[in-house]
């Protein structure tokens, strides 16, 4: 009996084990540096593992099955060292590898592999770079020829349509893409204030980067993103100092609450959004909310 039942505990930590997301990291440079691994809900961070980093550096990280299915953002970060350090990569139910074989890491020398989305999140944001590089440089060169007939400012033109064109379509990909770094991608972008056009209008741009949080943003994906407080904090902002427009914000507010389908997702987001709004001296916007919504039920 007792054989049966080290048997049978045995077979269970067997099969835990068996279940638990593992990332394993090589970073021979960084042997005996502290670090932590994290994950990310709103601004709070979760530590799901804290160690030393053994000699020869690699590194077995593991998400807790308490966190099973977490879609999202973690952080390995070098704690005592003066220059810091360490990774941001994606989680999305993948046992994938990292290494760097370097004393120096760059997104050149650091490798993924078995891991889809953060090869994905490497190379479009490399795509990304790309295209912004040569916007700035067409973008200098049409502002350079004040002759808009000359030859030359109609070569750069062309190409500076192209350019914006090639946006379109690159952000155009990135929405069709179902992996949680291109939604990743797409939030960064919000947060440095680029949205699926690149435009000089200010307004235009203003707008296109409304649409995109109120219509198409997905909330849950925000919440483990690591930019959760910078993208609201940025939203708002937006409407007091371009959109200026309270029944607008009290809409844009309302349509964005019926879309979170998650209970914590929607308590966090009232909560940092009336932070936000208390700040920018606009807590009226949060009792219209509610009493709007209260009137819908």
């Amino acid at each position: 009996m007792k054989k049966r039942y080290i048997y049978v505990i045995a077979l269970c930590i067997s099969c835990a084990t068996a279940t638990a997301q593992t990332i394993s990291l090589e970073f021979p440079y960084f042997a005996g540096n502290t670090y932590e691994f994290k994950i990310v809900q709103g601004n709070k961070h979760i530590v799901l593992q804290k160690d030393t980093i053994p000699k020869g550096g690699n590194v077995q990280l593991k998400i807790p099955l308490k966190y099973k299915g977490y879609k999202g953002m973690a952080m390995w970060y070098i704690t005592n060292s003066a220059t810091g350090g360490g990774l941001e990569m994606v989680i999305n139910n993948e046992d994938f590898s990292v290494s760097c074989l370097d004393s120096i890491p760059s997104t050149k020398n650091i490798i993924y592999t078995n891991s889809p989305e953060n090869i994905f999140l490497k190379s479009s944001s490399q795509e990304q770079q790309a295209l912004f590089a040569k916007h700035d440089a067409m973008l200098a060169a049409t502002k350079a020829y004040t002759d808009k007939n000359s030859r030359l400012y109609r070569v750069f033109n062309k190409e500076y349509t192209r350019v914006l064109k090639a946006y379109n379509k690159y952000a155009k990909k990135l929405q069709d893409t179902n992996l949680y770094a291109a939604r990743f991608r797409e939030i960064t972008n919000l947060t440095m204030g680029i949205g699926s056009i690149i435009t000089q209008d200010e307004n235009i741009k203003a707008k296109n980067i409304n649409m995109i949080i109120v219509h198409q943003l997905d909330f849950e994906a925000l919440f483990t993103s690591n930019h959760w407080g910078g993208v609201l904090n940025t939203w708002v902002q937006l409407h007091v100092n371009v959109l200026k427009n309270d029944a607008q914000l009290i809409s844009d507010t309302t349509t964005i609450l019926k879309r979170i389908t998650s209970g914590i997702v929607y308590s966090q987001f009232l909560i940092s959004l009336t932070k936000a709004l208390k700040k920018a001296g606009k807590e009226t916007v949060i009792t219209a909310v509610t009493e709007e919504l209260m009137s819908e039920k």
